[in-house]
């Protein structure tokens, strides 16, 4: 019998960044979930947080990571970027999680501010 996929968005809050992932629905993709969660410390701390849904704990783990990474890469490379890393599944779907979709994060000049500092001593170079 085939498991079915389900679609998941995670998404980050201030800056709208989302990534789109398929996860199939079966007891070895939720093994290889809760053996990427187990293998970080704070892997089982992050489930029990989640009430104890692997699904769900594991995807913040991801969004953690693949945030930073969408940094400097689109889908494409996050998905690569993932390969490359030690304890994670490739996701391109062989192993039934596959990375969809995922925004890049871009910031703009007016996303920053620049506030002086007054000092009471001047400081030497």
């Amino acid at each position: 019998m085939n498991a079915g996929y389900k679609t998941f968005t995670v998404s980050h809050d201030w800056s709208g960044w989302e990534a789109t992932l398929r996860i199939q629905q079966d007891s070895e993709t939720l093994d290889t979930l809760r053996e990427m969660l187990l293998f970080r410390g704070g892997g089982q701390e992050m489930i029990e947080d989640c009430e104890g849904d692997v699904q769900e704990a594991w995807l913040l783990l991801f969004a953690q990571t693949a945030i930073i990474e969408s940094i400097e890469w689109n889908v494409h490379g996050v998905r690569s970027q993932f390969q490359q890393r030690e304890g994670w599944v490739p996701l391109d779907g062989t192993c039934g999680i596959e990375l969809t979709g995922c925004d890049e994060m871009t910031f703009e000049s007016e996303d920053f501010k620049v506030k002086v500092n007054e000092s009471k001593e001047a400081t030497p170079c």
